[in-house]
């Protein structure tokens, strides 16, 4: 059972990846990125975040539930995949009924 806590921290994760990689594609980007630049840049953002929900420094047990930088960054790297993925997947949805 997940506590409010972690869900809370989850969700903040959660929008600090998805609205740092908008305002990072439309300021940065022009809007333009797209497939698998935007996953890219969702794993830039999501390692980004390592030290902030990754270490967990305020846990009693420090070793308890604490990930490494390398699980951290693998699993970035599929939060980036599963992006690209959803991206050119709603894409094609979006130009097949626009036709």
């Amino acid at each position: 059972m997940i506590s409010w806590r972690e869900a809370i921290s989850h969700l903040v994760l959660l929008f600090y990846c998805v609205f740092g990689t908008d305002l990072i594609n439309i300021y940065l980007f022009n809007d333009e990125l797209y497939g698998i630049w935007l996953g890219l840049l969702m794993v830039v953002v999501f390692v980004s975040a390592y030290p902030i929900f990754g270490w967990k420094r305020n846990s009693p047990w420090a070793r308890l539930g604490r990930w490494s930088l390398t699980k951290w960054a693998l699993f970035g790297l599929g939060f980036g995949i599963v992006t690209a993925v959803v991206d050119i997947v709603s894409g094609a949805v979006v130009r097949h009924f626009s036709v």
